[in-house]
């Protein structure tokens, strides 16, 4: 039986959308955020999505790094509001979906 999560993905495969955010996900499947990780990282093995990690400056929220692995420690960027420290708490799960 296909996942709630494989059919959102091969649904939105047919649309113009190329990158998501996992949260779009959890209405959808009625799942539990862990279960969403662990299915997510399943899928970026078998080749379907591939998982980045997005780094947003915490007084603008722009986006200013992204990453293909989460960070482990702060990382310094520079954004419109100065030179910025982001903390592994300012980066967020973005997908995106491979054709």
């Amino acid at each position: 039986m296909q996942s709630n999560i494989r059919k959102w993905i091969k649904k939105t495969k047919k649309s113009p959308v190329k990158y998501f955010y996992p949260t779009a996900i959890l209405k959808f499947a009625k799942i539990s955020k862990d279960q969403l990780v662990q299915e997510l990282k399943e899928l970026e093995t078998v080749g379907i999505i591939k998982i980045f990690y997005e780094g947003r400056c915490p007084d603008c929220f722009r986006e200013l790094k992204t990453l293909s692995e989460f960070p482990d420690k702060n990382i310094t960027v520079e954004c419109v509001c100065g030179e910025i420290e982001l903390t592994p708490d300012n980066f967020f799960t973005k997908c995106q979906l491979i054709k």
